[in-house]
C-alpha cells in the first residue's frame, strides 16, 4: 500500500470588486490659508482590484462624498455649506494575514477630485460664493478585513483624502467579492 500525501494550499482570487459606505470630518481652508471650518460628512466607494500576489493588487476605485449633518446646518454655525465631492483614484493595496480569514491592509495612491462647496460669511452681509476646484491629490487608508469561504469579505478602514483646500477622515465599512 503506497500513501500519498497532498497539502493543499488556500487559493485566493485575484479579482475582487467591493463597495464601502463612511462618515467622517472634513477641515476646510482657503487657498489663502484662511480656516473655514470643520464638518462631518458622508461618503461612498465602489472599487476593483487585481491581485498581483497574496499580499499585494492594484485598485482602481470611483468614490463621491457630501456634507452630514453638520453640514446641512451650515447656515447657523460654519461657512462652508453645500459640499459635494466626487473623483476616481487608483491605488497600490498590500494586505498581510493575522488568521486564515482575518488581515490588516493598506493602500497608497492618487485620486482625481472635483470638489465643490458654498462660503457664506455667517458674521456680516457679504453674498455667498460658489467654490469649484479640481485636482490630484494623495490616498491613504488602513484597515482590517474579514474574508469568508463563499468569497464575500467585509472589511472596515480609515482613510485619509485631501481634497484641494479640504481634507477629509472617514471611517468607512465595506463588502467585496473575491472571483
Amino acid at each position: 500500500m503506497v500513501m500519498v500525501m497532498v497539502t493543499s494550499l488556500t487559493v485566493r482570487a485575484e479579482h475582487i470588486v467591493g463597495g464601502t459606505i463612511g462618515i467622517g470630518l472634513q477641515d476646510f481652508e482657503s487657498f489663502d490659508g484662511e480656516e473655514l471650518g470643520v464638518s462631518d460628512g458622508i461618503n461612498t466607494e465602489l472599487f476593483y482590484r487585481y491581485m498581483l500576489s497574496e499580499y499585494f493588487g492594484i485598485e482602481a476605485a470611483t468614490y463621491a462624498g457630501t456634507g452630514g449633518v453638520l453640514n446641512t446646518l451650515g447656515g447657523v454655525l460654519f461657512d462652508v455649506q453645500d459640499m459635494r465631492y466626487t473623483g476616481v483614484r487608483g491605488s497600490v493595496y498590500s494586505q498581510v494575514y493575522l488568521s486564515q480569514a482575518n488581515k490588516l491592509f493598506a493602500k497608497v495612491g492618487v485620486g482625481q477630485s472635483h470638489l465643490k462647496y458654498k462660503v457664506t460669511n455667517i458674521w456680516n452681509q457679504e453674498p455667498s460664493r460658489e467654490v469649484s476646484s479640481h485636482g490630484s491629490d494623495m490616498f491613504v487608508a488602513v484597515g482590517w478585513g474579514m474574508d469568508f469561504k463563499s468569497g464575500i469579505g467585509v472589511t472596515a478602514e480609515y482613510q485619509y483624502l485631501p481634497i484641494q483646500e479640504m481634507t477629509v477622515n472617514n471611517i468607512s465599512i465595506g463588502i467585496n467579492y473575491r472571483f
